[in-house]
């Protein structure tokens, strides 16, 4: 191998370069590139090393063997160029977060664009399309990079600097990254960052910092947090997306719904609340189920969607291993918190969650429950509505139906269910008297939110046998039905607070 100083001569001279002028061309002192030729600078600071690159006009192979030089390490083995994987079947909806998406990552003042969102929620099938599509604004092309055997700085430096083409610069971590890249206009994508979320932040500040042509495509579950992140949350299909993939999906295994089936699959695809990952599995079953015997199944429970397809990572071939994949993620308190909101029905506020919590954690302050709800927030296993006065959040169906089983080997749930049934006793309470008053519709649009919440506390005190707090409960579930014009749920609770009278 030639060291530094013979390589950098080398270069020198192809380029026709005397010493003094590639010092002026490079920024540097004469005395300086001399030293470095003679070998009396064994190790040149990375700033001077990207200087001489730029002077020299390097093409991307030269530049890495001078980099790896420049450190005392061999020539870059090559690596084969790692591109986005390939889907054979067609994107199903997404056209509005596909524009939103392109339009924000080609403008210049965006270097980092994470799309986060639940596991399955098809981040990586976005990315896909959305990198492919601005393809065309980069120069130097897009890289990929997929980051799911990653463990910590040193595999995802390994795992990036092969995406670039090599695999000597693997152990040179992210300075002599951004050295390599230098001033390239690309694209990098980096795919699944939320398992190493902290080791993908400071790399990415890194190549920000000192590659300013380069901008960086992220998915992950969990937001960066590095500065000048933006981030766009990818929602859940519609019910019409939902059902079209479903069916595509189904005739791809031989099966075609027919017009009497798609009640059904509409009404899976609500159960499924969106998800494609939940959508794809369901369609895997279709070899042996029909949509309505698929609705009942998933409507018991979502562990028959699992994949016998070998390819997919661990964490996608179930529902279940999805969430268990961001579930060991969490701290103990943050994962008996999230056991915890299982309880509600149809999503909570946060004074909900402050009140009923305190069953799990006695000595808990606000401020406590405001940080592991932003973590479980963060790392997307429950959804945030900031629509109205005060936010509110939800799960999906699926994960609750996980942490549901994880609060089952608490031996919370009693207490936990008898501090919900009080919490929303009092609530309803306060709500049936404001129906009456100027506040009526602000009341009716919070019974809209909660009524998940008092039906489960109805069954709660019904099941404990406290007669009158169901009777009460019940009058406020029939009097919100009959003020919204829902005959028959206003008759069907106006005789449930009846019989229960005591």
């Amino acid at each position: 191998m030639l060291e530094f100083a013979a390589l950098l001569r080398q270069h020198r001279l192809a380029a026709g370069l005397s010493q003094e002028e590639l010092a002026r061309q490079a920024g540097l002192s004469g005395d300086a590139v001399a030293a470095l030729e003679r070998g009396r600078r064994r190790n040149p600071r990375p700033l001077t090393v990207r200087l001489l690159t730029q002077a020299l006009e390097l093409t991307a192979d030269e530049r890495m063997a001078f980099i790896a030089a420049a450190r005392g390490h061999p020539p870059p083995d090559s690596a084969p160029v790692q591109r986005a994987p390939v889907f054979t079947a067609m994107l199903i909806g997404r056209e509005a977060e596909l524009k939103d998406n392109l339009r924000l990552l080609t403008r210049s003042d965006t270097r980092l664009l994470t799309l986060t969102g639940a596991g399955g929620i098809g981040k990586t099938r976005l990315a896909i399309e959305v990198s492919a599509a601005a393809e065309h604004a980069f120069a130097d092309g897009v890289r990929w990079a997929s980051l799911g055997g990653c463990t910590d700085e040193a595999t995802l430096c390994a795992t990036v600097a092969a995406t670039l083409g090599s695999t000597t610069l693997a152990d040179l971590g992210p300075e002599t990254l951004a050295e390599y890249l230098d001033d390239r206009a690309l694209l990098l994508v980096l795919d699944g960052c939320e398992h190493i979320v902290g080791a993908t932040a400071r790399l990415c500040a890194t190549l920000l910092r000192l590659c300013p042509r380069l901008a960086v495509l992220a998915t992950s579950r969990e937001v960066l947090r590095v500065p000048g992140e933006k981030v766009r949350v990818v929602p859940p299909l519609t019910e019409a997306e939902s059902a079209h993939m479903f069916t595509s999906l189904a005739a791809s295994y031989g099966a075609r719904p027919g017009d009497a089936d798609m009640g059904h699959v509409t009404r899976l695809c609500r159960r499924l609340d969106g998800l494609p990952l939940a959508v794809e599995l369901a369609a895997a079953r279709v070899n042996v189920l029909t949509p309505e015997q698929l609705v009942t199944e998933v409507e018991g429970s979502f562990r028959i969607l699992s994949s016998a397809n070998r390819l997919a990572p661990a964490r996608q071939r179930s529902l279940d291993a999805s969430v268990r994949w961001s579930y060991d993620l969490l701290t103990a308190d943050e994962q008996r918190f999230f056991a915890v909101v299982s309880v509600f029905t149809g999503g909570w506020t946060m004074a909900a969650a402050q009140t009923v919590a305190a069953g799990a954690f006695p000595r808990a302050s606000s401020s406590l429950v405001l940080d592991m709800t932003a973590r479980l927030v963060d790392t997307s296993l429950i959804t945030v509505d900031r629509s109205g006065g005060a936010a509110r959040y939800d799960m999906f169906a699926f994960v609750r139906e996980f942490a549901a089983s994880r609060l089952d080997r608490t031996g919370l749930r009693d207490d936990l269910e008898h501090r919900h049934l009080a919490y929303y006793l009092r609530w309803s309470v306060r709500a049936q008297s404001e129906l009456d008053s100027p506040a009526a519709e602000s009341w009716l649009a919070s019974i809209d939110a909660e009524v998940g919440n008092l039906r489960s506390a109805w069954r709660r005190a019904t099941a404990l046998r406290r007669r009158a707090d169901a009777t009460r409960l019940a009058r406020t579930i029939a009097a919100y039905y009959r003020l919204r014009g829902r005959e028959l749920e206003w008759r069907t609770w106006d005789k449930r607070a009846h019989s229960s009278h005591p």
